[in-house]
């Protein structure tokens, strides 16, 4: 047997969550908070630390439960590698069978089973002295992970798990929050952040997204996406613009040109209309492009309008493409929340854009994706106007977030 000297160094602020007579404990935490390395912390304190009774009466096996396999073999060399070091000699990795066995105690040999929510049926069946559930908000979109594989492994009074993560909807993971004790911890909690950071962060980030990656807010099924759309009104005196966006349509939605000016961020005239055909309002479009200076223009060429973006090209307008598919549509409308949450775009006060703007909501689905839309029966052409002004009128910064 060997003599086990770890130097455990946990922050102050995750104590209480990670250490308490729990037996099951829900940590939610924005990114990047250090859930994850000192909750391999606990998990291997726990096991090599085992008293003489605790040794002769239980099992010392421990589950850390991830998203993929390919994760697993990530946080073994990053994380248990980095706790474990001064006595990784001691230590076996059988990396087909996803075991770590630890240094041996007196009594017996603690051990770490790793598994990962693409192969649940994969996971031991049986009961476990101490557990990690990595990715909470992940791993638990399935209810019946926990209710069905993982829930009878810690059902015994000496178990304890934590189930950590970030929240991705409210799925399985908020149940388990409400109904177990719930420790909750933002970047604002960690010191692993600077406050430097954590205000680039937020103003680089949509509001939606800051609330619950980096907030560990569980939203709203659905809710607003713009914030600050009152800071946003201005009472416009600028007459140039050097910038127009068009979304095209034909009959049942309506076809929005922006006029916009690069210096002052400000948009200077809008058209709304519908119930015409394709060949007037390219001849609308040209003749206003005219009358501004023919001014850089980004227009939506999806479906048709592809067609209508090929003709004003030919006719010699200044003219790029924007082709709407999920992603970019995502994009564009978290660029404009930015930039309103941000106010750095300005528009006069037009009821129609502001109510557009205020009823423009993102939905959540089962499996935590977003959905971005105006409610059923509205419009939302004027808010895409604006988005694609946007889009030319401030720098654009594509955002690495998702909800999947």
């Amino acid at each position: 047997m060997a003599t086990i000297d770890l130097n455990f160094n946990y922050p102050d602020f995750i104590k209480p969550a990670l250490f308490n007579n729990n037996r099951i404990t829900t940590i939610v935490a924005g990114r990047q908070v250090g859930k994850t390395y000192n909750g391999g912390q606990w998990l291997t304190e726990e096991l090599i630390t085992a008293t003489e009774e605790e040794q002769l009466n239980y099992n010392l096996g421990g589950l850390w439960v991830d998203t993929t396999n390919a994760n697993i073999d990530k946080y073994v060399d990053r994380v248990f590698k980095k706790i474990l070091r001064p006595v990784w000699e001691l230590c076996h990795w059988e990396a087909q069978k996803k075991i770590l066995h630890l240094p041996p105690l007196k009594h017996q040999r603690p051990y770490i089973d790793f598994g990962s929510a693409e192969r649940p049926e994969n996971l031991e069946g049986q009961a476990y002295y101490r557990g990690v559930l990595n990715e909470a908000g992940i791993i638990l979109k399935k209810p019946s992970l926990w209710d069905s594989t993982l829930s009878p492994m810690f059902k015994n009074e000496f178990s304890r798990v934590k189930v950590v993560g970030t929240p991705k909807g409210r799925n399985k993971f908020h149940n388990l929050s409400v109904t177990n004790p719930n420790y909750h911890f933002s970047v604002y909690d960690s010191p692993y952040w600077t406050k430097d950071e954590i205000e680039s962060k937020r103003k680089t980030t949509p509001i939606m997204n800051w609330k619950q990656e980096y907030l560990a807010e569980f939203l709203e099924n659905t809710g607003s996406i713009f914030r600050n759309i009152q800071d946003g009104i201005k009472e416009i005196r600028t007459k140039d613009g050097d910038l127009m966006a068009i979304d095209l349509a034909k009959y049942d939605d309506f076809t929005v040109i922006m006029i916009g000016n690069s210096k002052t961020k400000e948009v200077i005239h809008i058209e709304r209309f519908n119930q015409t055909d394709w060949g007037y309002q390219k001849k609308m479009i040209y003749e206003l492009w005219g009358r501004f200076g023919k001014p850089k223009t980004i227009v939506d060429s999806t479906g048709v309008g592809d067609a209508i973006y090929d003709d004003l090209k030919s006719a010699g307008m200044n003219i790029i493409p924007f082709k709407f598919t999920a992603k970019s549509k995502k994009e564009l409308i978290e660029n404009l929340s930015i930039s309103l949450q941000n106010s750095s775009i300005f528009f006069p006060k037009n009821d129609m854009l502001i109510s557009e703007l205020e009823s423009f909501e993102y939905t959540l689905t089962k499996s935590g994706n977003v959905i971005m839309s105006s409610p059923e029966g509205m419009h939302d052409d004027m808010v895409i106007a604006l988005a694609l002004l946007n889009r030319i009128m401030q720098d654009y910064i594509p955002l690495e977030i998702s909800f999947v």
